[in-house]
């Protein structure tokens, strides 16, 4: 039986900005916006390519390309994803985001991209 597979990939529009670090100061109503946003972008690119059943265990890979990629440091690179990740359990592809569902650290990557070209990519391998 061939295991579940799936890259996902999400250009950045003027309305929906990459995702923001960790360190952004945001009233707590425009950090929600801003996450519901990438949220609905996430279950919209995943669309019909759900797996049968959530996955149980996965691996996972984020890459930001953008063009201050650099800029970015490690531990706000990973909190830019928090919602990301969390689509991928609303939109049925994993089971849950704990530990036992991803039991290795995901790999962040990040691409250096043209000015208003930024993407994220995600990728997923059921284990």
């Amino acid at each position: 039986m061939d295991k579940y597979y799936i890259r996902i990939e999400i250009s950045e529009t003027p309305k929906r900005k990459l995702p923001k670090g960790g360190n952004a100061r945001q009233h707590w109503k425009t950090k929600f916006n801003e996450v519901s946003k990438w949220k609905k972008a996430m279950i919209e690119a995943i669309g019909d390519k759900i797996p049968k059943d959530p996955l149980k265990q996965a691996r996972l890979k984020f890459k930001r390309c953008s063009a201050r990629a650099n800029n970015m440091d490690w531990d706000n690179l990973v909190i830019s994803f928090k919602s990301v990740q969390d689509a991928l359990v609303e939109a049925l592809i994993l089971e849950n985001d704990t530990r036992k569902n991803i039991p290795e650290i995901p790999v962040y990557e990040t691409e250096f991209a043209k000015n208003k070209e930024g993407k994220l990519i995600v990728e997923v391998w059921e284990i």
